[in-house]
């Protein structure tokens, strides 16, 4: 994790350099996703796991994953 809240993790990860030149190369991170909820909850009014549990998971029933949660990887 790289911060205990949304607004620290921004600042993180807006101070860090990028590794090579847009277009230039491609490695996955997480960071989108971040990014990704920050959009969700700026639109919808919930957090990213919210959005993905109320207009995913309950749709199709999976209902160990949404009591787990999505940092139950432990």
């Amino acid at each position: 994790m790289i911060a205990d809240n949304f607004d620290e993790a921004l600042k993180k990860v807006i101070a860090m350099p990028n590794d090579y030149k847009a277009g230039e190369e491609f490695r996955y991170n997480q960071t989108n996703y971040y990014l990704l909820g920050l959009i969700i909850n700026k639109l919808s009014g919930m957090t990213f796991q919210e959005f993905i549990a109320k207009g995913q998971l309950q749709k199709v029933g999976i209902e160990k994953t949404i009591r787990s949660g999505f940092g139950a990887t432990k």
